[in-house]
């Protein structure tokens, strides 16, 4: 189990913020490319300047009971673009530090 400073360490160890980052501007460019009319809806006349992202929470998550067989670390970021929360992007994570999978969510 996890403590604060475990939790910590872990993170640093495998660099969990900065895997946040850069998981969300590969999401955040593919939207931009693949969906533009969906993209434009959401970030009208994007200016980067107005784009504030801020790493938010860590959880551990065990999922999948009884068993609990599915267990992850779980990063979140909350994207603000013109001061206004427009979605999220959370990236999971195994406890080996290996990314599992990510979601791209905006409102």
């Amino acid at each position: 189990m996890f403590n604060v400073s475990n939790l910590k360490e872990w993170m640093m160890k495998y660099e969990v913020k900065e895997k946040v980052y850069k998981g969300f501007r590969i999401n955040f460019e593919s939207h931009k490319l693949e969906q533009p009319e969906e993209f434009k809806e959401c970030f009208h006349d994007f200016d980067e300047e107005h784009l504030q992202l801020k790493f938010y929470s860590v959880a551990v998550n065990y999922a999948g009971y009884p068993e609990f067989d599915r267990q992850h670390v779980v990063a979140l970021m909350e994207i603000k673009y013109l001061g206004k929360v427009v979605g999220y992007y959370k990236l999971f994570f195994n406890f080996d530090g290996v990314v599992e999978d990510d979601v791209y969510v905006l409102y």
